[in-house]
């Protein structure tokens, strides 16, 4: 709740923090980290929906905090509704989402009759065949074909084990 361009609220309930960020991960999300890590119980579940905006300082700045958060060896991470921007930004630095698990993302649709955007929620383990289906969605705003906005890097969202799993498949 330090940076104008980052607000955070976390819900504790048992040994589960669930952890919601919005806003910008920028130089000031860095600030945030030590309050974050005083409240956060074993069980973390991190909501990225409200995540507009990453850039490079904010991607050294999440490696920074995730690394001061897992220095506790108790604590587990899933990440959930996974923002378009931080999609895009895990295609830039594939590790991003190492600390943990990731459940759901939301990707991002342009028609391409109206030039429409949505942004719809998937589980990560429908990703592989979404985007092999090379499917289209209809536009909320016309009607006509929407498809996924820009290519991204599936495969280190789903985890290790199902990338290997897909790979094979691929083979």
């Amino acid at each position: 709740m330090v940076s104008m361009h980052f607000n955070y609220q976390i819900k504790n309930q048992g040994t589960l923090s669930h952890i919601f960020f919005i806003g910008s991960v920028d130089i000031h999300f860095l600030k945030n980290a030590k309050d974050i890590e005083k409240q956060l119980k074993p069980t973390c579940v991190f909501n990225l929906r409200g995540v507009n905006h990453i850039n490079s300082m904010g991607i050294r700045s999440w490696w920074e905090m995730f690394f001061l958060l897992s220095q506790d060896k108790m604590r587990t991470f899933k990440f959930e509704e996974v923002s378009w921007a931080m999609v895009k930004a895990n295609s830039w630095s594939p590790e991003i989402f190492s600390w943990g698990e990731v459940v759901s993302v939301m990707l991002s649709w342009s028609c391409e009759s109206c030039g429409g955007e949505q942004e719809v929620l998937y589980p990560v383990d429908d990703l592989y065949d979404l985007i092999e289906s090379d499917t289209s969605i209809p536009c909320k705003v016309c009607g006509g074909e929407s498809y996924i906005s820009e290519e991204f890097n599936v495969g280190s969202l789903a985890g290790p084990e199902e990338a290997a799993e897909q790979s094979k498949k691929a083979k």
